[in-house]
């Protein structure tokens, strides 16, 4: 009963959601759901409220901090995309684009952080969009722990998509805080049945 159950609750998630692709709906037919589908449905959905989030605040509240202690809003969005960037260069394969670039300091306007956000997903996007079992076990060599110079470690690539996943997830949770004290509802208030963060 409890398969039964869990198979009835990720229909609803996944074909309740819409935006499935075909290769996930191939494989629900198949009585199969792989990981990587489950994956790809969350980091897309991530995706999709974190632009909505930036797209929702109005320019003139990009550097509004709750407190004193807490970053700017505009501060955070560029630290989603600096993260995106950082993380998913190991994903492509590719060196961050950004590196060394203070983007908290030196990309402030909305237009332009919603643009640079919108830049790193498109940059994930291409793993991201390749996800399968496969792909996931997929792996690069990285240098060992401290202390440990002469070790090089093999890392199976869906670790840090998991990461870039939990990251967006937890940045949408911090984020809608910052709206909801601006008098503003979240992208993922009032849904039901959606598979967002």
């Amino acid at each position: 009963m409890k398969s039964l159950a869990f198979g009835a609750m990720f229909l609803t998630l996944t074909v309740g959601a819409g935006g499935q692709s075909a290769s996930r709906t191939a494989n629900m037919l198949k009585g199969y759901i792989p990981a990587s589908d489950s994956l790809l449905e969350r980091y897309e959905g991530g995706r999709e409220v974190l632009i909505k989030v930036a797209e929702a605040m109005p320019e003139a509240n990009y550097g509004f901090q709750p407190t004193p202690e807490m970053e700017s809003f505009g501060v955070r969005i560029a630290h989603v995309a600096r993260m995106n960037f950082t993380l998913c260069s190991f994903l492509v394969g590719k060196p961050e684009p950004y590196r060394g670039v203070a983007l908290g300091k030196t990309v402030t306007e909305k237009a332009a952080l919603v643009a640079l956000i919108k830049e790193s997903f498109a940059f994930c996007d291409v793993y991201m969009s390749r996800l399968s079992p496969q792909v996931m076990a997929e792996t690069i060599a990285t240098p060992g722990p401290p202390g440990q110079p002469n070790l090089t470690v093999k890392v199976e690539l869906g670790g840090p998509a998991i990461d870039v996943v939990a990251h967006n997830h937890e940045m949408y949770g911090y984020l809608a805080v910052y709206l909801r004290l601006k008098g503003i509802t979240p992208p993922t208030s009032g849904k039901s049945g959606a598979p967002g963060p």
